[in-house]
C-alpha cells in the first residue's frame, strides 16, 4: 500500500484501520509493534476518513479497512 501510495520506507505514515471480529482491538493492543515495524507516527482504529490508499481486505472471513497517508 505504501509503494501504491506513492511512499518510500523511509517516509513516515498514519494508519487507520476499522473492522469486525476484533481487528480493532487486537491493532490497540499491539499498536506500539505495528507503528514501529512500519515507520507509522498514528496508528487509529476505528472511524474512517480519506486517505492517499485505502483497500477492503479479507482475513479468514473477516473483513477489515486500512487507510495509509503521510
Amino acid at each position: 500500500m505504501r509503494r501504491d501510495a506513492g511512499l518510500k520506507p523511509r517516509d513516515v505514515i498514519i494508519i487507520q484501520i476499522q473492522g469486525g471480529g476484533g481487528v480493532e482491538k487486537i491493532i490497540s493492543k499491539n499498536a506500539a509493534v505495528v507503528k514501529k515495524e512500519t515507520n507509522a507516527r498514528e496508528l487509529k482504529a476505528g472511524g474512517k476518513k480519506i486517505f492517499k490508499i485505502e483497500r477492503e481486505l479479507d482475513l479468514d472471513g473477516t473483513q477489515f479497512w486500512v487507510g495509509v497517508d503521510s
